[in-house]
């Protein structure tokens, strides 16, 4: 098990080039559905909107991936601007059905209230004076070595036969 500190080890280029193309593939049919250039026979119980927004999540999500494995470093403004697409296309089908589906308070509660935490805590970030730990921050690793050193202290009761 990798610790948080540690380097994890390159993964393969071309397999993360391939995984990222197969994601896009996913998402073309649900992003083309929405876009209407695919037909659905039946009823849709969402607007087209929202299938749009679940075929760019998957679209969204293999360019990430195909991008790093083309070498763009993750904390480029591109790569920023795909996650911020990303979180936002993924959130757009629970926003409907949280609030505008006219399902019922109880699940429209359920699905509401982690998207609201989940933008509010988005936005901390951008506070002033708010510091937000990452893996590789020092903070991290000091959190992580404290805990190392409680798990260390506990005494494990031995078994006697």
């Amino acid at each position: 098990m990798k610790q948080i500190g540690q380097k994890q080890e390159q993964e393969n280029p071309r397999t993360n080039a391939i995984m990222g193309t197969f994601v896009m593939a996913v998402g073309c049919l649900p992003l083309l559905t929405g876009l209407g250039f695919i037909k659905i026979q039946g009823a849709v119980h969402a607007p087209l909107y929202v299938l749009t927004a679940v075929g760019t999540a998957f679209v969204m999500a293999g360019l990430m991936v195909l991008t790093q494995a083309l070498g763009l470093p993750p904390r480029s403004i591109a790569a920023r601007i795909l996650g911020f697409l990303l979180i936002c296309s993924f959130l757009t089908p629970f926003v409907w059905l949280a609030f505008f589906s006219g399902q019922p308070l109880m699940l429209r509660l359920a699905f509401g209230a982690p998207v609201v935490l989940f933008v509010l805590l988005y936005l901390v970030r951008f506070i002033p004076g708010v510091k937000v730990i990452s893996v590789e921050s020092s903070a991290a690793s000091d959190l992580h070595s404290t805990f190392d050193a409680k798990k260390k202290k506990i005494a494990r009761p031995s078994r006697k036969l």
